[in-house]
């Protein structure tokens, strides 16, 4: 049994059809709901802005998949479950990332051999930030956001394969960027 009137909305929304549009979208007020009620039933695990986030996604994710729908159910009920997807996906995703919480920082652990070079780390940020915004969105999502290349690769709508293709090829050409090891540049300087 199909859902017909659904899925001619479905189908109008995606011609751009402005009624159809409209509704669409006043449909899709339902995105929201749905995820604070999910985040509420598993114990508030994200916060506002978390859930702002993956609202944003499974918007996304509704409008390059609404050619997929079929009217089996009625639109809510197909759009609930990319919901709650997307969220099991956001938590599990959160539970990865580390967190920097200052009040457990333990500074006596800090290795005193391991110099942090300050002007080095602003210099690959600089360097980051003239990258096209691809790869430099890749290299922050792999180095920085510790995600997986299937996980980049969904996000940004590419293949897996794109995904590490551009990323080692990006580090390859910050390297080329950066020089050598200032350490090693040192030593062979010395040497001389």
């Amino acid at each position: 049994m199909t859902n017909a009137g659904d899925l001619e909305l479905a189908r109008r929304a995606i011609t751009r059809a402005p009624d159809a549009m409209k509704e669409f979208l006043v449909r899709m007020r339902c995105v929201p709901r749905f995820l604070k009620g999910q985040n509420e039933r598993f114990g508030r695990p994200l916060d506002r802005a978390e859930l702002d986030d993956v609202a944003q996604n499974v918007m996304l994710l509704v409008w390059r998949k609404l050619p997929q729908f079929e009217g089996r159910a009625p639109l809510e009920n197909w759009v609930f479950r990319i919901c709650h997807l997307e969220m099991f996906a956001e938590m599990r995703r959160k539970k990865r990332r580390p967190t920097l919480d200052p009040d457990r920082i333990d500074v006596t652990a800090a290795d005193p051999r391991m110099p942090v070079d300050v002007l080095a780390i602003e210099r690959v940020l600089r360097l980051l930030d003239g990258l096209p915004e691809n790869q430099a969105r890749i290299i922050r999502m792999k180095q920085f956001e510790l995600r997986t290349f299937d996980e980049i690769a969904a996000e940004l709508s590419m293949s897996p394969n794109t995904v590490k293709t551009t990323y080692y090829r990006t580090l390859v050409r910050l390297q080329d960027q950066l020089g050598p090891d200032t350490d090693e540049a040192r030593e062979s300087g010395e040497e001389s």
